[in-house]
């Protein structure tokens, strides 16, 4: 029962598992699914691109000049409409006709010609759909680039998501920091009354002075004034980093410290993924813009109800609506991509340099910051080597000081100072040993390991 009490009072975290929780719950992270919806829609839409195009549409037009009947048709007339009336005196032969016949007995009447000529109030409904056949690989490459600036988007989340770690690491090891000091100080606590006993068994005796009893007392004091504020700094640590993991900011933790292990040199940042991606995606607008001075060849069918129809003839003789419909296959190529493929095309590769010189920065510094973390870590461990031996030297001349306070040789400012040099070697050897840790986490971070 105690040891599922204190389970639940005290969660055990490692660095990563810290680290892990805070990405989970950073803001940020919502965008990731939001970027992927996107851009499904995007190529989704893009797809629909092959799909047969129907277009709706009605209009209504009042023309001036109209097309209609020349003069020359106009002198067309139908024959067996033509009337004549009189007598004509018929010869011997009637298949011969004199050179002298009179006609001047004969009336001939034409009809009228019946043509309207074209309306000048013209209307339609109607509808077109065109498929297209061939594009120049305009609308696969459109799907590409879609594609590639969503990974884009995503790759600079994960580098904004990356610093996280940093911040995070920032907060785990200086909550480890506190809690080494913490232990020091109750360590030094204890030390302190053991010798205010002493002292005060020795005042009991008259072989030690109120004075000296006081001044360790306030030592004591001092020291517990301390844990107050390394404690007050502990809680305000362990509540931001709960903050950053989604968790009660007044949940206990109880941190495991890191392991010292050696880094590889190999560089696995998120910062080099988005420039592969940005250079991709170069790529990708350079391919699309090569597709884009291809021509398209589409086929369409249209159909319409109104007046004028295709038939002209008999829209003039008779103003009615009729359906008509045609089918066929066009081919359309815009030339105006020409004018500026050249500079689009040296803007794309101007781009592309810029980024290689973006990647070249970001190694140079990032061979800077691991040469600099490397020469922390072998610079604390070579203080580390020495640290066991300094405190094991300050241990002997602090138990040397109490063994003349046992012999009744009062020198309590001496002990007091013994003291105070034992657990400062300790909190050294501590911070020497914490700072080697995060020097040398620093350089996980740097490679991403």
């Amino acid at each position: 029962m105690l040891l599922i009490g204190a389970t639940a009072m005290s969660e055990t975290l490692t660095i990563e598992q810290a680290q892990q929780l805070a990405q989970a719950n950073y803001p940020i992270i919502k965008r990731y699914n939001l970027i992927t919806q996107t851009t499904n829609y995007n190529i989704s839409n893009l797809s629909k691109g092959w799909l047969p195009q129907l277009g709706i549409g009605a209009q209504v037009t009042y023309q001036n000049p109209v097309s209609h009947w020349s003069d020359d048709i106009n002198n067309i007339i139908d024959q067996d409409k033509i009337k004549v009336t009189g007598e004509v005196k018929e010869g011997d032969d009637p298949s011969v006709v004199p050179s002298d016949i009179d006609l001047s007995g004969v009336r001939v009447e034409l009809p009228e010609p019946n043509v309207k000529g074209v309306n000048k109030l013209q209307y339609r409904v109607g509808a077109e759909l065109n498929q297209t056949v061939w594009e120049g690989g305009v609308i696969k490459n459109q799907k590409e680039v879609a594609r590639l600036q969503g990974e884009t988007q995503q790759a600079q989340i994960d580098v904004d998501l990356y610093g996280l770690r940093q911040r995070v690491a920032d907060l785990y090891f200086g909550i480890l920091q506190l809690d080494e000091q913490l232990k020091l100080c109750n360590e030094l606590i204890t030390l302190l009354e053991d010798n205010q006993r002493k002292l005060e068994t020795l005042q009991n005796g008259g072989l030690a002075t109120g004075g000296d009893v006081a001044s360790i007392k306030a030592e004591t004091l001092k020291s517990k004034q301390q844990r107050t504020q390394l404690i007050n700094s502990r809680r305000s640590f362990e509540r931001v980093l709960n903050v950053f993991m989604g968790r009660d900011e007044f949940t206990p933790l109880s941190l495991i410290k890191p392991d010292d292990q050696l880094v590889s040199s190999d560089t696995y940042r998120p910062e080099l993924r988005l420039l592969d991606k940005q250079l991709s995606l170069t790529y990708a607008q350079e391919r699309l813009l090569k597709s884009s001075l291809m021509p398209r060849i589409t086929a369409f069918a249209q159909g319409f109800y109104g007046y004028t129809g295709f038939d002209l003839m008999h829209d003039m003789m008779h103003h009615q609506a009729s359906i008509n419909g045609l089918v066929g296959i066009k081919l359309q190529w815009a030339i105006g991509n020409l004018y500026t493929y050249k500079n689009d095309k040296a803007r794309l590769s101007l781009l592309r340099n810029d980024i290689e010189a973006q990647r070249e920065t970001f190694l140079f510094n990032t061979r800077l910051q691991n040469v600099q973390e490397n020469e922390f870590v072998t610079g604390f461990r070579q203080l580390m080597a020495d640290d066991d031996e300094i405190i094991d030297l300050r241990v002997t001349s602090r138990k040397a000081a109490e063994s003349k306070l046992n012999h009744g040789i009062i020198d309590i400012n001496n002990l007091l100072q013994e003291i105070s040099k034992e657990n400062q070697a300790r909190i050294t050897k501590c911070q020497h040993e914490l700072e080697m840790l995060q020097h040398n986490y620093k350089l996980k971070i740097i490679h991403n390991l």
